[in-house]
């Protein structure tokens, strides 16, 4: 599903992984996660608009008029929680621990298998 409205001052991405909370019409009190959230520019005959892609649809008629809450998004990521938020001494992730490629790594031979970072 995808809700296009007109918008101003609305940085790129800023709520892609939010949530869309609907507060007042026949949708009132249901919520939807979104997808992407992108600035559309302004052309010719149409003034700057927002876009959001929905992972999937409210499940009741929007119309012009009805009020949505946005709430702005996270990746999870250590650095959108520092730099977006500005709350990383409540980040519970492990920023600093290897991935999931480095769990399928094993020793070859002629290798140094010390442990350590290879230089």
């Amino acid at each position: 599903a995808r809700l296009t409205f007109a918008a101003q001052d609305v940085a790129q991405g800023w709520f892609t992984h939010g949530r869309a909370c609907v507060l007042t019409g026949a949708a009132t009190g249901l919520t939807a996660m979104i997808r992407d959230a992108r600035t559309l520019p302004a052309t010719l005959t149409t003034p700057e608009q927002f876009q959001l892609d929905l992972w999937a649809a409210i499940r009741a008629p929007l119309v012009a008029g009805d009020l949505i809450r946005l709430e702005a998004g996270c990746d999870k990521s250590a650095t959108t929680c520092c730099t977006k938020f500005n709350n990383f001494i409540n980040f519970r992730g492990f920023p600093h621990i290897p991935g999931e490629d480095w769990l399928a790594a094993y020793p070859k031979a002629g290798q140094p298998n010390t442990g350590g970072r290879r230089g």
